[in-house]
Formats: C-alpha cells, structure tokens, sequence
C-alpha cells in the first residue's frame, strides 16, 4: 500500500473523552499566598487556589502525580493526591500529528544551587494510556497546562523574559551563578526559546549540572521531534524519572524507523516495530508490524491483525489495517458490512481491489499463453477505464509476451503519460527497448528506477549488449582499438558473454594474429555451440584460418530439419564460401589436384559460379592440364564475355603454343580500357620476351590514366554458349563429398543419414538477434595465384608503376660502369707473422654486351703490412735447406683481374682470372683463376666449378719472401680444388637453399702442402618487415678441414689461431631496407658457437659475423657505395671495408637490390 495512504489510515482521527485525572494538592502550612509564593521557589509556578484548596498539577498518569508529591514531601509539604473528573472541554487534547510527541508542560530544573532551594522537578513528557480502549497514544502532552487567557498569557511570557534577560546580565562565574544559569536554562525552555536553552545546557554540560544540561538538551530534542536524538540521551540519564522519557522517545523513534523502511525493506521495519514496542506497547507499531508482515508473511500478518481487531474493533488505524486484510485477502463479503461506516475512498479502495482480482485472472491467461482470451477481457476494461493504469500496464504486459513490441512500447508510454514514475511501466518499457536492440534507451530508463532505490537485475546484461553494439559499430568503421576496449569491458562485466570473443576474434584478425583470433572464436563457440548465429560465426572464422577439415565438421552438426527458410538460406552461403575459399586455399598452395577437385565439387552445388571455374580453370592450367584450362576458359568466356576470363585463355594458348590464337587473344585484348587487362597483357608479352610489346601497353595505361578514359572493360564476341562443351561438373553427388549435399542437389533424400549430432535452436534470452555477418566478415576475395582483381585503382597503379620499376631496375643491372675505389682488410695475428693489413685501392671497368653477357678488367694497387720485422730463426730447416731468416714487413704491388659472365634461361657461365701481387720481393707472381658452370633447371641450379686462388692469410702466405743468405723463395702460397654447389629457391622473394662443398690442396714455394675440405650451407627464409623492407631469417653451416693446422703453409705453424677442425652453426638474418628510391641498406649478421680443434685440444668459441652496406645514388650516372664486414672470436678478429664510385654508360632512376649484391661482391677480394 502507498506509505502516505498507510499514515492518513493510522493518524486520520483525533478522540475526546471525560475520565478520571490524578489532582496534586498542597496543604497550606500558613497563609495560601505564602504557601504558593513558597512553592514557586521549588519550580511550582503554576499552583492555584481552588474550592480552600492549592491545586499544583493534574494529570491522568497517577504514578507521576505521586513522583511530584514524593518531591514535595523531601522539602516539608504537606501533601496529598485526590482523584476526579474532567469534561471533554478540561480534558488533555489528544493531538496526534504523525510520529510526534509534544511538550506542553513548563518544566523546572532536576537540580540546583543552595540559592534555589535545590529544587529537583522530575517533569516529563509521558504518552497518555487512554483511548477508547485505554491503549497508550504516542502524541499525548507531557503535562495539562491550565488554560489562561491569552492577553494575560503573553503578559507573563514577557514579564518573565524580561527578568530572565536582567539576570542574565548578572551571572558571574561562581557557583551561584550557575545554580541561575540552571534557572535561566529553564526559563527559556519554558518560553519556547529553544535556542537560547540549548545554548546554556550546552554551556552546562561539563558542569556539576550536566544532568539538568542533558535533560534539557533531550526535552529540546523531544520538541524538534528528533527521537533518535531524544531517545540516546535519555538512555544515557540514570535517575528514575528520565525512564519513562526514554521509553516515549525511543518507541516513537523506532516506531517512525519502521514507517520509512515500509516500502524498501519490510523485513527490516520489522526489526523497527518490535524494537518500538519492546520500548512500549502502542497500536501504531502493531499496525506498522501487520503491514511489514502483510509483505513478507502473511500468516503472521492474520493472526496479528486478528488480535487487534478483537481487542479494538472501533479504533481506526487498527479498522482500516483490516479493511485492508480483507482486501488481500479477497474477502469481499465480510467487507460488505464495512460500507456504512467506510468513506467514500473506502469502498472504491474495494471496488479497484475487485477489479484488481479480475487482473489477477488476466494475468494468469497472459502467462499460461491464452492471448486471445486475455486481450478481449483487457480490450473491454479498457473501453469502460480507458485511464486505469493496471489495464494499461496489462495491456503493454499482453503486448510484449505476444512480441507485438510497438503495440507494448505504445500501452507503456500511455501509462507513464498518467504516472510518469510508475515502475511497472518504466520496466516493462525497458523489455521493449531491449527487444528493439535500443539498449541505449534501456539503460537510460535502468537509471530511473535506480534513482527510486530500484535495482535492476538485467543491468550488466543490457549493459554489454550496448557495448557489444557500439564495438560492432567500431569494427565497420575500422576503429578495431576501440572495438577492442569495449570487448575487454564487455568480459568485465560477463567474462562469459560470447559477443564480446566474437568482436576480439574480428580484432586479432584485422592484426593478422591468427592465433588469437582462432583462440576467441573458439571461445565464443564453447560458450554457445548450440546458438546458430554463433555457430556459423565459428564456421566462417574457421574456413578464413584455412581450417577446413574442422569447419566440414562443425557443419556436420547443423540438423537441417530444424532450421528455418532464412537459416537454410545463410547455411547456403556458408557452403558457397566453403568451396570458394577450399579450392583457392588449395590453388595458392599449389596443390592443384585437390583446388580442381574442391571447384568441380562446388560446381555440383553452385553451377555457374563464377568464382569456383576460374579457380578450376587456373587448376588444370597449373596441372597442365590445358584442355581443361581451355574449355573451362571458354566456357566462362561464354557465360560471361569478359576481358579477365579471356586473360586465362590466353595463358593457357601461352603454354600450348597455339601462338596465333594467343596472337589474335592479345590484340584483342590490346584495345582494353581496363588497367588491370593491361596489366596481365605486359605480363604474358613480357614472358615471352616481347618486352617492346610490353612497354607499349604500360604506355597506354599511362595515356589512359593522363586522360582519364573510362576503364569499363569492353565486350567480347564469343562462341555462342550452346557450341562450348559445358566443363564436367554435373556429376551425381555421393556419401563421400565434402560436405553433405542438404540442399537436395541430386534430388537425394537421404542426406540427413550424414547429419550428425542433432541440435535444437535456442534463442537468445536478450533477444539480440545478432548475426555472424556482422561480426565476421564471411565473404572475403579469393586468394587466386596468378589472377587477382584488384577492386582500387591506387593498388593497380602501384602494381603498374612496379613492373615498370622492375622493367626499369633490370636495364640498370645491364649498363656499363667503371668503380673507383679501395677495399681495406685487417687481420688480427702475431706481428711479422699472421698479422695482416691490406689496403688496396682499385679500378675497374664492366662492359655489358648485353642483359646476358658481360666482361670485366681492373687492377688493385695492393699495399700489405704484417705489423714488424720478426726473426724466424727458430724455425730451423727443411731438407737441409738453409732456413728463412727474416721476412720483411711491408710490401706493395699491382693486383690485376678481369673476368666475364653469361647467362641464359638453360646454363650460367662465369670466369675470373688474374695475378697475384707482383712485389720488390724477387718473387715471380701465380696466375690464379676460378670458372664455374651451373645448369638452370627452373628454381634449382646445379653448379661445377675449378679455383686456384691465394691464401692471403699472411705476407708470407700472400707474396712470399726470399732469404737474404740462400736467396731461396718461400711462401706465395695458393690453393687449387674443385667445388660444386646447388641452389633452390623456395617460398616468397629470394628464398633459398644455398649449398656448396669444396675440395683443394694448398701449395707453395718450399711450404707444407694442406689439403682443405669446405663445406657450407645457408638456408633463408622470407620473413617479411622485421627491420627493413625485405627480411630474411636464416641459419649459417659452416664445415672445415684441414690435414694439418691452417697456418702449416711454412715451417713451425706460426699462426696463433690455427685449427684444423672448425665447425660454425649459428641463427642469421639478412635484410634490406631502403630509405627512398636514391638510397638504403644492405645487413647480415650471424651469431653462434664456434667449434675448433688444433689437432692436440678441442675448443669451443664464440662467432660473429656482421656485414652492412650502404649504396647513394648521386645522380643519373652516379653511385656512391660503401661495405664493411667484421669477424669476431676470442682469439680472432677480421675487418673488411670497401668504398667506391661508380659511374654508369647510361642513365639510373634509382637504386636497387643488385647495387647491394654488388657491394657484397666487392667487398673483398675474389
């Protein structure tokens, strides 16, 4: 019930009665008047002469009149205590205001000074015992204030302030004076001068008076109806008389605790009501306990109403509380006598209460789904109350149960028009935003019954459901962070809501995290594998990870018999996808037996789709099938004339040499506006070495961009459709497909024996009928090698603008240059011994035949330095042989080279051939020479090849020395071999595998002969951006062997790192990045264990390798290039350096990847 029509029902009435009053006489000791004035020194201003008689106080609490005798009779009064009557008029007004007490009685001090007679008026407020059933009533005056006029009233009101403000002005900090600050404390009370009381009892409080302080400070607490307040200081008095306020005060203030909590908390007004009554027993905390009970149990709420009904049938709080009892209770026949003494609201009260059952039935038919009958019943209140809210709000309820949610949202807003704060509407209004998917709006009227102490259960569900929209909304505007944070909080609040891993898959995928996205999608689907949206969400992120198999078997346990026409439909379009994107998978990794079949099988279920041909037609051309390719070709060609499907043919007439077909398919083709045709006509022109022909047509894509042609593709005369063998694909489909043929493709009833794991569908409680298309993008371009259209002209230009670049770069390669330059070394060692330093300035000139053949001479002005003169006495002899004595530790000399090269699609040729340094040594210089042949087979070559090249490990080793006493020669040693090596490319870019094995015999003027066994291995990969434009991770292997120690070419092995046996294996990476088209950077490092045997002790090392360049392009003629490479171990280091000039016969546009393999040529010395 409404808590103000609760409090009109229990305070509505005031009662008069004539009954007995308790009297207070005071028997004169002398005079009367000199008994009264006496008496008003103890407090008692109010004693009056009647009948012979002084009367002091009246009241119809007899145990308070005799506190006042006993008081009296400490100080030597003469007193006694008579009973009688009073009329209604002398009677105490019973003004009941609603969880009020009032204090009327002048109320004197507990205690005082010497000087006031210490008076102790043990006045109190009390609750009055009596109404009609003598019951106690919270609002009865503390004490009966005989009636004076009013003019003589005010008098003495203003005689008293006046002299209460004169003594004011006396009080001086004794003793004394506080005993008339306890006077004046009263006197103010008395006068209603609350303020100033409390400012004196204030005052008092940390005085002898403070009872008097707190007792005042209480009764002040009592008229501002503050009982809580009341109530803890008068529990805090310990002196008798304070007891009975305490229990007034305290069962008033538990009394008003219970009223409040009524509504938001009956269990709790129930621990208020009791704690009230245990203070005093008042109808009006029994009523309030009725009505607690009424909500929470109605047994106890009977019997305690039952009680009080028998025990006062007549007073009105206790007969409306059972008005209200028959009410819930639907008793209508006993309320029937209830009407000739009920109101008017009354018995509309039980006439809304009769209606209010009729809605009850209404109700019963909405939920067990008897539409129809319930809505002609509501339809009819409805004409006769078209303002009732309950009818309204039924009929909103009807609405939404039957989903008719604009008819729902109209009956809820009607209600609010007539109670805008009505919570039932407010709530059945939030179920209708939420079955729009208007969460926004929801949440906004969550918040209204929020502000009402109203907690809504479906708040965090809503709440995700909005942001699960708004991140949605994020991902079709490409704002994938903010998506993300939204699905991050969406997990927050429902850590298993699987929207939210729906939103953080699309995310991961839009980052290319296959992992992640993988791991939310499953995510979303173990939380809800029965839901169908969710399910083909996770067939889609499935077949876009390539993950076929899985998905063929997600799909497996869709029961098609239970899906409806819109489901079957979007099923359809998950099989379209599936073998769109299965045969493409298959197609791009260039398993081309199973792309034809996965298309042809498709074909079955999509005929004519154009996707799924052009996939099996690029299959049987890969598979060199080019029958199937051409009739296939032809067929799309005559399905759909189009200029891209006459591209395939052609390439297809490319291989099977049908050159006049392919002739005329190209002209055609010539005449395209399309810049992507143009584009795969350079291409085919290109493959066949028509490079003028493929110049041509990136000219007049240029001429069509400059003047903005129209690029609409033209139409192709074709065959006729009904003259093209149509390609096999109508074949019966089997138990053994794919997938299960559930569309009756063959008219084949039995497909339903392959469904497995049979489902029901479910709704989603919220009603969000999200889908897996706006969440996952289901339909995405085929990956198709070789043909790829591309939807934006900016990814065709730059495509065009790098075939030309590369067209552009390869004419570089072959131009004509001259470098000039230096190349510097310095190897770590023994001073005057394996310590070298070479700095060798260079010339050299390359001629280009042509792209295949080209030559090369040139000469390094070498300049060698060992670090010092060292005696090698200690060495002894060798064949009685008078021995070396000293080796100088410079020389200088020339270095010439030259060299060629010849390269075709079948073989490479290359040779290079020259002198070793001729030096003021005496010592005649060695030819030394290496050729090499390799045999192109596709991406592998196969290479053979014969060396002899210096060992420039030491001056000794490099241009040798004569012994000033025998004039013997020693050193200039060298060694010849054969080698063989292979090459495949692999994978993406310049992916390779890299092998070669050596095999030679180091020789040299009365040196040891070694022999050397070499074998090394270096795998890369393309790994894509890592630190520069094209990155490479791959591994360096490499193997060495000698019969004796490395450095054995003379006598005593003088080397200080000298193995035998050396084993490196380490990680590498090798990129390259360019800053602009002028210039960039070449790297490769490698790092990792060194493995080394000298022939007595085996050693384990650390390697490094680190090699960068970098190349400028000064102008159109002009390079600038710069290498260095260094070697580091514990016992060796090595650095090499090259800078140089090149000036090219021609012009550059830019620099290009072979600049840096140039550069990693000429960084040392072949």
């Amino acid at each position: 019930m409404n808590k103000k029509i609760l409090l009109s029902f229990l305070f509505s009435f005031s009662l008069s009665y004539a009954e007995e009053v308790y009297k207070l006489i005071v028997i004169p000791q002398k005079d009367y008047k000199t008994t009264i004035e006496s008496l008003k020194n103890y407090g008692f201003n109010k004693c009056y002469l009647d009948n012979k008689q002084i009367i002091c106080a009246e009241s119809k609490d007899s145990a308070y009149i005799q506190r006042l005798k006993d008081y009296l009779s400490q100080y030597g009064f003469n007193v006694k205590i008579e009973i009688g009557k009073t009329s209604a008029s002398q009677n105490e007004t019973l003004n009941i205001q609603t969880k009020e007490i009032k204090v009327e009685q002048e109320v004197k001090p507990l205690s005082s000074s010497n000087q006031v007679k210490q008076i102790k008026n043990q006045q109190e407020k009390t609750v009055s015992k009596e109404n009609s059933q003598k019951q106690s009533s919270i609002n009865t005056p503390v004490k009966i204030q005989i009636k004076e006029s009013k003019v003589d009233q005010e008098l003495k009101n203003k005689q008293m302030k006046e002299e209460s403000y004169k003594q004011e002005e006396k009080i001086q900090s004794t003793e004394k004076d506080l005993g008339l600050k306890v006077k004046l404390m009263y006197d103010f009370l008395n006068a209603d001068n609350l303020e100033k009381a409390k400012e004196l009892a204030n005052q008092l409080l940390k005085t002898k008076f403070s009872k008097d302080a707190k007792y005042v400070i209480g009764l002040i607490a009592i008229k501002e109806k503050k009982f809580g307040t009341a109530c803890r200081i008068f529990e805090s008095l310990e002196f008798k008389n304070s007891k009975e306020l305490e229990k007034d005060a305290c069962s008033v203030a538990f009394m008003q605790e219970g009223y409040d909590y009524l509504e938001k908390n009956p269990s709790k007004a129930i621990e208020f009501f009791q704690k009230s009554l245990r203070y005093k027993d008042n109808i009006e905390s029994q009523v309030g306990l009725f009505y607690a009970y009424l909500k929470t149990d109605k047994s106890k709420a009977e019997r305690i109403i039952k009680e009080l009904y028998s025990k006062y049938p007549e007073n009105e709080s206790v007969k409306k509380a059972y008005v209200q009892y028959l009410l819930d209770k639907g008793d209508f026949a006993s309320l029937e006598k209830f009407k000739e003494y009920l109101k008017e609201e009354d018995l509309k009260l039980i006439k809304e209460s009769q209606l209010s059952k009729e809605m009850e039935n209404v109700l019963r038919l909405i939920k067990s789904g008897n539409y129809s009958e319930a809505e002609n019943i509501l339809l009819k209140l409805y004409e006769e109350k078209p303002s009732n809210l309950n009818v309204l709000l039924l009929l909103g309820y009807l609405y939404l149960e039957k989903n008719d949610i604009l008819k729902a949202k109209n009956f809820y807003e009607n209600a609010l028009m007539i109670d805008e704060n009505n919570t039932d509407a407010l709530k059945g209004l939030k179920a209708v935003y939420v079955k729009l998917g208007d969460y926004e709006k929801a949440l906004e009227i969550i918040k209204k019954l929020q502000q009402k102490g109203i907690k809504d259960p479906d708040y965090n569900k809503i709440y995700a459901l909005y942001l699960s929209n708004k991140a949605q909304e994020h991902l079709k505007e490409g704002n994938i962070n903010l998506a993300k944070e939204l699905a991050d909080e969406i997990l927050s609040i429902d850590k298993n809501n699987p929207t939210a891993y729906l939103i953080l898959a699309e995310y991961y995928k839009q980052l290319g995290d296959k992992k992640e996205y993988f791991k939310n999608i499953s995510k979303a689907y173990e939380l809800k594998p029965d839901d169908f949206g969710i399910k083909l969400a996770f067939i889609y992120g499935l077949i876009n990870l390539d993950f076929y198999d899985q998905a063929k078997n997600i799909i497996k346990t869709i029961a098609t018999k239970n899906l409806s026409e819109e489901e079957k439909q979007q099923l359809k379009e998950v099989y379209k996808v599936f073998y769109q994107k299965l045969s493409a998978y298959y197609l791009s990794n260039k398993d081309y037996l199973n792309a034809k079949k996965a298309a042809q099988e498709g074909l079955m279920f999509f005929k004519d789709d154009q996707n799924l041909m052009e996939v099996l037609g690029w299959a049987c051309y890969n598979l060199k099938d080019y029958k199937c390719s051409e009739d296939t070709f032809k067929y799309l060609i005559a399905l759909k004339p189009s200029e891209k499907n006459k591209v395939g043919l052609a390439f297809t007439y490319m291989n099977l040499k049908k050159y006049e077909e392919l002739d005329k398919l190209l002209k055609e083709l010539e005449d395209s506006n399309d810049p992507e045709i143009l584009k795969e006509v350079a291409t085919i022109y290109a493959s066949i070495g028509k490079y003028k022909e493929a110049k041509n047509i990136i000219n007049k894509y240029e001429t069509l961009k400059n003047s903005a042609v129209s690029t609409q593709a033209k139409a192709i005369t074709s065959e006729p459709l009904q003259t093209l063998k149509e390609p096999e694909t109508k074949k019966t489909i089997k138990k053994d497909t794919i997938l299960p043929d559930i569309f009756n493709t063959n008219n084949d009833n039995t497909h339903d024996d392959l469904i497995i794991d049979s489902e029901k569908k479910t709704e989603i409680s919220t009603n969000n009928d999200y889908t897996a298309s706006s969440i996952i993008n289901k339909t995405e371009s085929l990956s198709i090698e070789h043909k790829r259209k591309k939807e934006k002209s900016k990814e065709l230009e730059e495509e065009i603008e790098k075939i030309k670049k590369e067209i552009a770069e390869k004419e570089q390669d072959y131009l004509t240059n001259v470098s000039i330059g230096f190349k510097y070394r310095n190897k770590s060692g023994e001073s005057g011994k394996s310590k070298l330093s070479d700095l060798s300035p260079f010339i050299k000139f390359t001629y280009f035949f042509n792209e295949k053949f080209y030559t090369y001479i040139g000469t390094y002005f070498t300049r060698l330095n060992s670090g010092g003169l060292v005696d090698y006495d200690h060495y002894g002899s060798v064949d009685n042989k008078t021995i070396i004595r000293k080796v100088p530790s410079s020389y200088s000399g020339l270095e010439p080279f030259t060299g060629f090269g010849l390269s075709t699609d079948r073989y490479i040729l290359s040779g290079n051939f020259g002198l070793t340094p001729k030096v003021n040594n005496g010592i005649s210089s060695k030819f030394i020479w290496t050729v090499e042949g390799k045999i192109v087979n596709n991406d592998k070559k196969f290479g053979l090849g014969l060396y002899r090249t210096p060992i420039r490990d030491s001056v000794l080793s490099y241009v040798g020395s004569i012994d000033p006493y025998s004039y013997n020669s020693w050193g200039r040693v060298y060694e010849e071999g054969i080698k063989v090596s292979y090459e495949n490319k692999i994978g993406e870019k310049d992916s390779l595998l890299y092998g070669e094995a050596r095999f030679g015999k180091i020789k040299g003027e009365f040196t040891e002969e070694n022999t050397d066994i070499n074998i090394l291995v270096m795998p890369r990969v393309y790994y894509g951006k890592l630190i520069g434009d094209e990155d490479y991770i791959g591994a360096f292997f490499l193997y060495n062997h000698f019969n004796k120690r490395q450095d054995c070419y003379y006598f005593g092995c003088g080397g200080y790192f000298s193995p035998k046996n050396l084993l490196i294996a380490a990680p590498m990476l090798e990129g390259f990045k360019f800053f602009d088209d002028r210039n960039g950077i070449h790297y490769k490092v490698f790092l990792g264990p060194l493995l080394w045997s000298d022939g007595q002790k085996n050693n384990t090392d650390i390697s490094l390798d680190s090699y960068i360049s970098y190349v400028y392009l000064l102008n159109k003629n002009l390079t600038f290039n710069i290498a260095g490479e260094y070697r580091k171990t514990q016992k060796y280091n090595e650095l090499f350096f090259a800078g140089f000039i090149k000036y090219f016969f021609g012009n550059r546009i830019s620099a290009t990847k072979q600049d840096f393999l140039n550069s990693e040529k000429e960084i040392y010395k072949w």
